[in-house]
């Protein structure tokens, strides 16, 4: 499967990005492109198959490039609920670890919370909004 980005300049002018190695790469590329260039640009994921039949063109929902979410988190010890920017869940996620250490990001931090924060006893992730 070949994975490309297809982005419509001004939804006018197509513009053909790739090819990319994983879906995480080339979403990361569509996230960075938005982030840079804002929203006049249509941004589509495109699969073509090995023998170049039948390419798939996708449209990101409309939650994939939003950046200002509110992470809902419990302080067990309290009971508060504080909201969160990602900032402040990646710090609480990447503390306190050795030199070796790779900071999750935005992409992975789900999987950093799981590991490392929720079920430590101090907070609990509430809600995502």
């Amino acid at each position: 499967m070949n994975m490309y980005l297809l982005i419509v300049c001004g939804d006018v002018e197509p513009e053909l990005h790739g090819p990319y190695d994983s879906e995480e790469k080339r979403d990361a590329f569509a996230r960075e492109w938005r982030k840079k260039e804002g929203d006049k640009d249509g941004i589509f994921p495109l699969n073509i198959s090995g023998d170049y039949v039948n390419p798939e063109v996708f449209s990101y929902s409309g939650n994939f490039f939003k950046t200002d979410w509110v992470y809902k988190v419990k302080d067990l010890h309290t009971d508060e609920i504080h909201d969160w920017t990602l900032t402040e869940v990646l710090t609480e996620i990447n503390r306190d670890h050795g030199p070796e250490w790779e900071d999750y990001n935005e992409e992975d931090w789900r999987e950093g919370w799981d590991s490392w924060v929720e079920g430590d006893g101090y907070y609990k992730l509430v809600e995502v909004i």
